[in-house]
């Protein structure tokens, strides 16, 4: 038995589907049984599906793939017999507490706290866990100490400079309106080829645009937390499709951040890492991004204040957390407020060895904006952020 545990809610249904498609070489198609507890699955039907879940409290599947707060609240329910746990996997972890999920979730899943009478959940002593994190952040090394034991590491370094194949460029332009006829004419005339996933700061920002490009019969999809689960998950599966090819997507990500968080920055990693360990392979050695010596503090995102969690749209993220098949292109109609988020962004293209576009609309020159006044503040606000955020990535893409 193996549980998998992701950030989001759209990353788990698209795991479950990507272990579906995997088992299928097996020559039979239920020679493993794999549930994604974090959303509705649209291959199944409820009755289906709540049949089977019952079967689950004294046989188990043998994949579960889910977001810590959605296992959590699936345990105290109806708990699921763990004793024949062999791997515990942590996709995306550094995103994990980013995204609606509190370090008191991973705690309470792994000690089975809050188990009912008839039936406890708890973990079998020895088990095999795997971290796996782009970036080292004190998120990562708060996972690693609660996870892991004396956990073997393995960074991956690209064979090829990661940037290689990826064209960066910003236009100026003077106001709002401006960012709207520029992607209207990239559209239109086809400047881009491929696929286009256009970033915007609000969800009145995405529908704005949405219906913008309607009227030039330009088709486009949305994206954003304050969609239900169903409704983000058929966008992302028409986007990868092709079926449309461009996606407007909010991420919120960034503004889920506690106060102060806002100017973290990952741990860097060592340019030369040990990768042979000279520990003999246990039950509990694992294989991790890399080892932090850190002293982090716990932070608990979505809690309620009575420990506990709040699974709230938070589970959900667009820069990360979502798998999105060969965009030629992203475009940041509105910059990010971390110069980490436009990494994130950008990093959506050129990827697996192919070419890509990362390209940002900038606002200067807010004279020439007529729309600008002193009573404006907050329009005069964006003028400002956008020129500070812009000089910081700059500065970070030339390091």
């Amino acid at each position: 038995m193996a549980i998998i545990l992701v950030p989001t809610r759209e990353l788990s249904a698209q795991v479950t589907l990507a272990i579906s498609s995997l088992c299928k070489g097996l020559g039979n198609e239920n020679a493993i049984e794999i549930i994604n507890l974090a959303g509705s699955d649209p291959k199944r039907s409820r009755r289906k599906h709540a049949q089977t879940e019952q079967s689950y409290t004294s046989n188990p599947p043998d994949i579960i793939v889910s977001t810590p707060a959605r296992l959590l609240d699936r345990l105290r329910t109806t708990p699921i017999d763990m004793s024949g746990l062999l791997y515990l996997v942590l996709d995306e972890a550094d995103l994990i507490l980013s995204y609606g999920h509190s370090f008191d979730d991973i705690k309470a899943i792994l000690s089975g706290s809050g188990s009912t009478v008839t039936q406890s959940w708890r973990f079998p002593t020895f088990f095999q866990s795997f971290l796996m994190s782009a970036t080292m952040t004190s998120e990562v090394a708060e996972l690693k100490s609660l996870v892991l034991r004396n956990p073997e590491v393995l960074y991956v370094k690209e064979s090829i400079n990661e940037l290689s194949n990826l064209t960066q460029f910003s236009i100026k332009v003077p106001n709002e309106q401006d960012k709207f006829l520029l992607i209207y004419v990239i559209f239109r005339l086809k400047l881009i080829k491929g696929k286009g996933l256009v970033f915007v700061n609000s969800t009145d920002k995405s529908y704005q645009l949405k219906l913008f490009l309607e009227k030039f019969g330009i088709r486009s999809g949305v994206l954003n937390s304050e969609l239900p689960f169903n409704s983000r998950y058929h966008a992302v599966e028409e986007f990868n499709k092709g079926i449309f090819d461009y996606l407007i997507a909010t991420d919120e990500s960034e503004n889920n951040l506690p106060a102060g968080k806002n100017s973290s920055k990952p741990t860097p990693l060592p340019a030369d890492p040990n990768l042979i360990s000279t520990q003999p392979p246990t039950a509990d050695n694992v294989v991790s991004t890399e080892e932090v010596v850190t002293n982090p503090k716990k932070r608990k995102n979505g809690d309620d204040g009575n420990g506990q969690s709040q699974d709230k749209p938070t589970d959900y993220g667009v820069s990360r957390g979502i798998d999105f098949v060969n965009v030629a292109c992203v475009i940041n109609f509105d910059l990010p407020l971390l110069t980490q988020s436009y990494t994130h962004r950008i990093g959506r293209t050129a990827r697996a060895g192919r070419t890509g576009i990362g390209l940002s609309f900038v606002l200067s020159n807010p004279k020439s904006d007529p729309s600008l006044n002193r009573t404006n503040k907050n329009l005069q606000e964006t003028y400002i952020r956008e020129t500070e955020v812009w000089k910081k990535i700059e500065n970070e893409q030339i390091k």
